[in-house]
């Protein structure tokens, strides 16, 4: 790949179907999953104060990787880390502990001091 990573923060139509085939292109995961998956995307659209917040790592133009997170909001300062994928293309080149870093990064921006991140 060898090219420089770019990040998004809003979702946009066609990241509907590419979370979908980057979701169960990993192996990890089951069809209804990568279905779940894809609907979050498309709330976020529709909705865009539903709570969902995306980063997505693009390469050329192209995602190769994603991260979904919320405010639990039953708490002060809890946060959830819903999803969290990369194409099995582009796994190994870092980009998914970069993206754990970006969601930790903007969690404590939104969130403040001690907010804390759970992964589902």
């Amino acid at each position: 790949m060898g090219k420089k990573i770019t990040w998004r923060f809003e979702p946009r139509p066609n990241d509907v179907a590419r979370v979908k085939e980057i979701v169960g292109a990993t192996g990890f995961f089951k069809p209804a999953e990568a279905d779940c998956a894809a609907e979050l995307v498309g709330i976020a659209l529709a909705n865009p104060t539903s709570g969902h917040h995306f980063i997505f790592a693009e390469v050329a133009g192209e995602v190769f990787g994603y991260a979904n997170y919320g405010k639990n909001d039953m708490t002060e300062k809890s946060w959830d880390l819903y999803w969290i994928a990369v194409h099995p293309a582009a796994q190994g080149l870092g980009i998914g502990k970069l993206l754990i870093k970006q969601t930790e990064r903007l969690i404590h921006e939104k969130g403040g001091p001690g907010s804390r991140i759970y992964v589902e």
